[in-house]
């Protein structure tokens, strides 16, 4: 077969850009890769939520804020639990312990789902190839508008009860209720000025006086101890003067041993009660 010189030029053209072509798809293919890890090793994690919060497949999973994989899928167990598989880069994998848990987040307020990998401890050892994580479910945007709706009911019932009160309030006349509000107001009042007119002026009169009587007796207790203690006198011989004290123990213990002067006392006693 005779190649003309204008097929060969074209030929020469076509391979130029098919090589290059071939360059720049393996270009692509090496940044991709790099990106999604395409050609690394990865390990195959599990956990299981009661719901996926629209968490999809290809979602994010983080560690600890780093991006180690994605969730490769979503299935149904029963009617009550969902097993999420995660792939993750092995690079990583010591990392997560035995004793890590997850927890469904959302990017931002508004953003997308994904799955955090949070916890774990030295202490614990390192996770296997397909084994399974705890799950920490968390609130979400939905919960907090499902408990935002119970609020809501529980406020307009209290507010229709509130109005019922205040219907049956109204029927019994509100005005009458103030009057008798203002009656009872005059009258604690005139018993209070009534009490600061005449009770209270008597009390702070009669406490005055009994202050300047408990002042006289102190006063006159004053002076009876005075004269006492300057003497002379029989109470202040018998306080102060010690012989007068002796005098009379002597004569009472005589008294004692002696039975004619006890009973000469006795009669003496006697006759002095007589008269």
């Amino acid at each position: 077969m005779v190649i003309r010189p204008t097929d060969k030029k074209n030929y020469l053209i076509s391979g130029f850009f098919v090589v290059l072509l071939s360059i720049l798809a393996m270009t692509s293919v090496f940044f991709i890769s790099g990106e999604n890890s395409i050609f690394t090793t990865k390990i195959e994690l599990n956990t299981v939520v009661t719901n996926a919060e629209n968490l999809k497949e290809g979602a994010s999973v983080q560690l600890k804020g780093v991006q180690v994989g994605k969730v490769s899928g979503i299935e149904f167990l029963n009617v009550n639990q969902l097993r999420v598989s995660l792939s993750i880069d092995e690079k990583y994998k010591n990392w997560i312990r035995e004793d890590s848990y997850v927890a469904l987040k959302t990017q931002g307020v508004l953003g997308d789902m994904f799955i955090e990998i949070l916890g774990g401890t030295n202490e614990s050892k390192v996770i296997e190839n397909g084994e399974e994580l705890s799950v920490q479910e968390g609130p979400s945007i939905d919960k907090f508008i499902g408990q935002g709706e119970d609020i809501l009911i529980v406020a307009s019932r209290v507010l229709g009860r509130l109005d019922d009160i205040l219907a049956a309030v109204e029927d019994k006349k509100i005005s009458m209720i103030l009057d008798n509000l203002e009656s009872s107001s005059r009258s604690t009042k005139t018993v209070m000025s009534s009490l600061e007119k005449q009770d209270i002026s008597k009390t702070f009169k009669n406490l005055n006086l009994a202050s300047i009587g408990l002042q006289n007796s102190l006063g006159n207790i004053e002076k009876l101890t005075g004269r006492i203690e300057k003497g002379p006198g029989t109470l202040h011989s018998l306080i102060y003067d010690r012989s007068v004290h002796d005098d009379l123990k002597s004569i009472l213990g005589g008294a004692k041993r002696n039975e004619i002067l006890q009973f000469f006392i006795r009669k003496s006693i006697k006759s002095s009660e007589q008269h």
